[in-house]
C-alpha cells in the first residue's frame, strides 16, 4: 500500500486505467475538472482524492483488458509536458512539506 501511495511522487501509470473509485468518492472529491483540453483531469482527480485522505489499494487479480490505442481520446487531449512537469513538482513540494522526514 505505501509504494502505491508514493507513485504520486513518479509518472502516475497506475491512475489509468488502472484506478477504480466509487461514485460517493468521486462525488466527495467534487468530480471530474472540467478544465477542458489541454488539462490532466486524471491526475488531477488522483491528487484531490489522496488530498481528501484517500486510500489505494491493490487488486491481485485482473478486473479489466486494456489496450492503449494512440489514436484514442487520451492521445487527442493535448496535454502539454510542462502541465503535467507544474502538477507534479506541486505535489512533491506538498507531500514534502508534511512528510515525516
Amino acid at each position: 500500500e505505501k509504494q502505491l501511495e508514493l507513485q504520486q511522487l513518479r509518472e502516475v501509470a497506475i491512475i489509468h486505467p488502472t484506478w477504480f473509485c466509487a461514485r460517493g468518492l468521486l462525488e466527495r472529491v467534487g468530480g471530474f475538472s472540467e478544465s477542458g483540453p489541454g488539462f490532466p483531469e486524471d491526475l488531477d482527480l488522483f491528487y484531490r482524492h489522496l488530498d481528501a485522505g484517500g486510500r489505494l489499494s491493490r487488486v491481485p487479480e485482473a478486473l479489466i483488458t486494456w489496450r492503449h490505442v494512440a489514436t484514442g481520446v487520451t492521445a487527442s487531449r493535448g496535454v502539454d509536458w510542462r502541465t503535467l512537469w507544474d502538477m507534479r513538482v506541486a505535489r512533491l513540494e506538498r507531500v514534502l512539506a508534511v512528510a515525516p522526514w
